[in-house]
């Protein structure tokens, strides 16, 4: 059962694709504009500080993505707890091909084991088009316990372009 319900827009602009969030829904009623909860979320207790620190500690020089065009808007994720997860629904005007693995740009936290590969349990690339959406619901009993900071890269392909902005998933 999703708590918080984020909508990404894909769309082509020019040479490029980009990503919008439309809009957050929790259950029971809407959240403010999606893009002022989502800085809202990285800026809750300090989690902008926490994810700037653990991005410089363990940044691995293995993060360069040359083939990539268009703004990164990143996505932040939470792992709630109680029985509620984060639902992420991709929608796109044309085809589309949407996948979520670690970034292998950042080492795994030193404690707690490692995080899921993928945070919605998918084991392969998702395909989407205009009347199809993708949606992706965190597995949270895939996630180590205890709060921690987890690095994904979400790439997008879509009439051969492709957008990797970042997802990050911190565990509360």
């Amino acid at each position: 059962m999703a708590l918080y319900t984020i909508t990404v827009q894909i769309d082509e602009v020019g040479d490029e694709l980009e990503i919008s969030i439309l809009g957050e829904a929790v259950a029971g009623g809407a959240l403010p504009a999606g893009l002022d909860n989502q800085r809202a979320r990285r800026d809750r207790g300090g989690a902008k500080n926490r994810v700037k620190n653990e991005r410089k500690a363990r940044h691995n020089h293995n993060h360069r993505h040359p083939d990539v065009i268009g703004p990164h808007l990143p996505l932040f994720l939470m792992k709630h707890p109680g029985p509620h997860d984060d639902e992420v629904i991709f929608q796109c005007a044309q085809p589309f091909i949407v996948d979520v693995s670690l970034d292998p740009g950042f080492d795994p936290p030193a404690a707690g084991g490692p995080a899921p590969q993928n945070p919605f349990g998918w084991l392969i690339p998702q395909t989407g088009d205009a009347t199809h959406p993708v949606t992706g619901t965190i597995v949270k009993a895939s996630f180590p316990g205890g709060a921690r900071l987890d690095f994904y890269k979400l790439t997008i392909w879509s009439n051969g372009k492709k957008l990797d902005p970042d997802v990050i998933c911190e565990s509360l």
